[in-house]
């Protein structure tokens, strides 16, 4: 969605996860402590650093969960970036990809995969780079190991949504007040005040008649609102229910999507 909005303006050179095949692979390593903060700023250099060099635009920009891991990176090979920390309430992100993914996250499989090269890579190949194989799990000297091993598909998608805000919130520290911000998908959905407050912040200049794009959901492959049941809510706050308070989603309820 946010990256429908930005390619409306002639002036941005917008991404959705871009080079994923190559990031995923790459960003799911480097928060697991497989490689060097070296190697993911020299991929940074060879992807992003050339795009941006041969983009045409004056901003360009990615919209991508999976870079959340190399932030610090993000930060140190563009000094100048600006992040933009975008939430939305955990139900949904969960619900969402738990039955619209599929196979693609945190299946059994690929799981299984993942870890098992993680365990013994002199027995079993690295994953190939595609994004089914490279969902972030907790190593065995990570506090979070023994309750991971116990997930099953959804249970790791919700510690998915929760790491993934842990990790934000704790890289965002280290980046000054100007470079940074964080906003939740409904307000910016409902408020076009709050819009043209972020596109003030990245130099865009507002134009409300592109509010429009934001009030539809996209890249949608199965228009469907699935919401949790009573089971499923009862483990995803086990799981992430301490998350939901701090990005002050525990009082809210859970809202229904429209895709008409």
């Amino acid at each position: 969605m946010i990256t429908k909005f930005f390619e409306q303006f002639e002036n941005v050179d917008m991404h959705h996860q871009y080079m994923i095949n190559i990031f995923q692979p790459i960003a799911t390593q480097y928060h697991m402590g497989l490689i060097s903060k070296k190697d993911v700023c020299d991929k940074l250099l060879d992807t992003y650093k050339s795009s941006i060099f041969y983009s045409e635009k004056e901003f360009w920009g990615d919209s991508a969960h999976n870079i959340s891991w190399i932030i610090d990176c993000l930060n140190e090979v563009f000094p100048n970036a600006k992040f933009v920390h975008l939430v939305r309430d955990g139900r949904k992100v969960v619900s969402s990809w738990y039955n619209k993914l599929s196979d693609e996250c945190y299946d059994d499989k690929s799981n299984l995969v993942l870890e098992n090269w993680v365990k013994n890579p002199k027995k079993f190949p690295k994953p190939p780079p595609e994004k089914k194989y490279w969902w972030n799990i907790p190593i065995s000297n990570n506090n979070e190991y023994n309750k991971f091993k116990k997930y099953d598909q959804f249970g790791r998608i919700c510690f998915h949504w929760k790491e993934v805000n842990r990790v934000i919130i704790q890289k965002f520290e280290k980046i000054e007040n100007a470079r940074k911000r964080m906003y939740k998908l409904e307000e910016l959905v409902k408020s076009p005040k709050k819009v043209e407050e972020l596109t003030k912040f990245l130099g865009i200049k507002f134009d409300e008649t592109k509010f429009e794009v934001l009030k539809k959901p996209h890249n949608v492959n199965v228009p469907i609102d699935f919401g949790l049941d009573e089971k499923q809510k009862k483990v995803f706050f086990k799981i992430a229910g301490a998350m939901m308070e701090k990005l002050e989603y525990n009082n809210t309820k859970e809202y229904t999507t429209n895709y008409k």
